[in-house]
């Protein structure tokens, strides 16, 4: 909701003062008072190549399983990463999109290795 509030007021900024207003009020107004742009910019881990790499470098094979819950307006993805051969999954991962439950799965599972 809070996101939805806050698209309202950028476009409804964008409609009035234009996109350079605009573009000038997110960097000014919001993004810099409250994030460190270059840890923002390091920062972005991709935790799905990481557990592949892991994968690959202990010669394990691992299979990524997804399912959906919800209707076709609000549906959340679990994703789910087993290792082949092992009885129990090495971890589960929630998002309200297929990449994000992923990255949230794959995430875990760096942090439970």
């Amino acid at each position: 909701m809070c996101g939805d509030a806050m698209e309202a007021l950028l476009g409804a900024i964008y409609i009035d003062k234009g996109f350079r207003f605009t573009r000038r009020f997110i960097i000014k107004g919001l993004i810099v008072p409250h994030f460190d742009i270059d840890t923002v910019a390091t920062n972005n881990t991709n935790y799905k190549s990481l557990i592949i790499e892991w994968a690959q470098k202990e010669g394990k094979k691992m299979n990524w399983e997804m399912t959906e819950d919800g209707n076709f307006h609000n549906k959340e993805f679990t994703a789910t990463i087993q290792i082949i051969g092992e009885t129990n999954a090495l971890s589960l991962g929630n998002g309200y999109s297929k990449k994000k439950a992923e990255q949230d799965a794959a995430r875990k599972a760096c942090e439970k290795l």
